[in-house]
């Protein structure tokens, strides 16, 4: 059973609730995959709520730079330190990535929050499986991830 000091020490230095921002990353439509982040970073910060954002830190043609190992090992290890993943799946946009970031989360333990438009995602088995909730709005899939997972008194992290 957990003293009152070391309750108090880990309260006094619990890190911020983290949200992991998976979603597709191309080439073709880059400003809105970083647009989306962007957006979804200020609204979180201003509530206090620490964002990891995959394209943070990584030159614009990282691809060019990295090895797909390299990208991937670091997306997980970001995936990994975080509360919840948000994931934003677009109609029409195939990723590997998003999916196999749900799935890691997943079993982890760690929830996975999805926006999505597409019938074809949210009616897939897996998709609903392995998510905690589907939002066909950002803003929707913002305000429950701020009132529902990050202002929640019980939350302890796991660090």
């Amino acid at each position: 059973m957990e003293t009152a000091s070391q309750l108090s020490d880990r309260v006094m230095h619990r890190k911020p609730f983290t949200v992991y921002l998976a979603g597709h990353i191309g080439l073709e439509k880059a400003k809105h995959d970083i647009g989306w982040r962007e957006y979804a970073a200020e609204k979180l910060n201003k509530e206090g709520i620490a964002t990891k954002n995959p394209l943070e830190g990584k030159p614009t043609e990282f691809w060019k730079d990295y090895s797909p190992k390299e990208i991937m090992v670091r997306d997980l290890k970001d995936v990994a330190s975080a509360d919840l993943v948000l994931a934003c799946m677009e109609e029409g946009r195939t990723s590997i990535g998003t999916p196999s970031e749900m799935f890691y989360a997943y079993s982890t333990g760690i929830p996975v929050v999805l926006v999505t438009k597409s019938n074809e995602v949210k009616d897939n088995y897996w998709a609903q499986g392995l998510t905690v909730r589907i939002f066909e709005e950002l803003d929707d899939a913002l305000k429950y991830v701020i009132d529902y997972w990050a202002k929640r008194k019980d939350w302890d992290p796991r660090s």
